[in-house]
């Protein structure tokens, strides 16, 4: 009976996954568990009817009658729980492992489980050796199969596998398969979605173990080409993924790129040389930088890509004997140049009088990697003042170039003391794309004029007075 319960268990369980109606399911199950308590009733007043007809207590005829309702509750018993189980069935994922094969390619393996135990193994437990005759065909009432499940996988309500889906025309209890997709980007979970004759759909959302039958690293990159400036760095995201179980410590190297160029690898924000793997610890992101030099060289050329390996060893044992793992992607990197814009001034600040010109030489250097064309100056401040640039285009700077743009500030006549502020801004073009300089700002100081006729008159005054002094003292001492 213990077996029984934990069957009718099972299809309880079983009904939630490919359900009938609540309202049906309810029933059946409640006329399981009445034809159980009937079978009981049944089964202790047969057992005691036996003994008083052993020991001539009872009639033949009696004895009879109560085997037959035993037999009966037992029949009733079968077939109720033959329908409570009809179309109520399980299928379970008991495995989803990922893994690649020798041609690179990424691949996820299902394997589903109709886990169910066989019902017909269970009534035959039950009924035991002494099997009533209208027993004899009770296999034929039901189906010990699952029939016309779709099988699919999914990723953000996205069909993911090649093929897009499986159907399995059968699949018996207690039988196990396996079902093999293709997938085109590396995956830690999918959602195996489950559709039973066309109606009923089941998804369960599972994690991707990776294989361990066979050891090896596999090495995602996010980005395996990247653009970047001279002078810069390029920035990589790499998934390194350890298809092996156990601890274990696993080196980073790239053999193969120029010393020109430095790299650092980073997990989250801790810098590693090697990848620390723990037990359970299967996959890591982490963060390349490569930094490539600030000039032209004969290994490095802009626009030319530059392939290079990003190697991930690791040493186990093998009969006593060490052995390596390998896993290696390719990565490339495309250096390119830009011009940059440098403004040098001698001298930020300059005074003047009056409506004089002012020159202001503006010097500039290209600090980049790549030509300047077009360049311009544009300034703005000093409302009415006038002001010339010459000359108004430079057409080339190369790296390292210097050139000059000559200012010239002219004030307005009724211009008033003061300081006026003067913002200069030059942009190019370079690899397309225009490009500024740093603002800078030129001050300029105006003095109050000089009024040469007081000047001129007040030193006449102080003359004639000194004069007029000095003629009186004299007058006095004669007297």
């Amino acid at each position: 009976m213990h077996i029984l319960l934990t069957f009718l268990f099972a299809c309880i369980t079983a009904s939630f996954a490919y359900p009938q109606s609540s309202g049906d399911q309810a029933t059946l199950l409640y006329n399981v568990k009445r034809a159980e308590i009937i079978v009981n009733t049944t089964k202790l007043d047969f057992e005691a009817k036996e003994k008083l007809y052993r020991e001539g207590l009872v009639s033949g005829k009696d004895f009879e009658e109560s085997k037959n309702r035993y037999q009966e509750a037992r029949l009733s018993y079968v077939y109720s729980l033959i329908r409570a189980t009809s179309g109520s069935f399980y299928v379970s994922v008991e495995r989803a492992i990922k893994y690649q094969k020798s041609d690179g390619t990424k691949w996820v393996r299902l394997t589903l489980l109709n886990s169910l135990p066989d019902l017909g193994k269970t009534i035959d437990e039950f009924l035991g050796v002494e099997k009533p005759d209208a027993m004899s065909n009770y296999k034929e009432l039901y189906n010990n199969e699952i029939r016309n499940v779709f099988l699919s996988i999914e990723k953000d309500d996205v069909l993911v596998g090649q093929p897009l889906e499986y159907k399995i025309n059968s699949l018996t209890f207690g039988e196990k398969r396996d079902f093999d997709f293709q997938i085109m980007r590396d995956l830690d979970e999918v959602v195996v979605c489950l559709r039973y004759d066309l109606q009923t759909v089941e998804r369960r959302r599972v994690f991707l173990m990776p294989s361990a039958s066979a050891s090896q690293i596999v090495i995602t990159p996010e980005n395996f080409s990247v653009e970047s400036n001279l002078g810069d760095k390029a920035v990589y995201r790499i998934a390194v993924e350890r298809y092996m179980t156990g601890a274990n410590v696993v080196k980073l190297n790239i053999p193969d790129l120029s010393p020109q160029f430095q790299y650092d690898v980073y997990d989250d924000s801790t810098r590693i040389s090697d990848v620390n793997f723990k037990e359970n610890d299967f996959k890591k992101h982490l963060t390349l930088n490569i930094y490539l030099p600030a000039r032209e060289s004969r290994d490095v050329i802009m626009d030319k890509p530059i392939e290079f390996q990003f190697v991930a060893t690791e040493q186990t044992a093998i009969d006593g004997k060490p052995h390596f793992i390998e896993g290696k992607t390719k990565l490339v990197i495309i250096p390119k140049g830009i011009g940059k814009i440098e403004i040098k001034a001698d001298n930020l600040f300059q005074e003047s009088s009056g409506s004089n010109s002012i020159k202001i030489p503006v010097k500039l250097i290209n600090d980049g990697s790549r030509d300047i064309l077009d360049l311009s100056l544009a300034i703005r401040g000093g409302t009415g003042w006038e002001n010339k640039c010459s000359p108004m285009t430079i057409v080339t700077l190369k790296p390292q170039g210097e050139a000059a743009f000559n200012l010239t500030l002219t004030p307005p006549a009724n211009v008033h003391p003061g300081e006026y502020d003067f913002k200069v801004t030059i942009k190019g073009q370079s690899d397309g794309k225009t490009i500024y300089a740093d603002e800078k700002t030129f001050r300029i100081k105006i003095n109050p004029k000089t009024n040469w006729f007081v000047i001129t008159l007040g030193t006449l005054l102080s003359l004639a007075l000194i004069g007029g002094t000095v003629y009186g003292a004299i007058r006095i001492m004669k007297n």
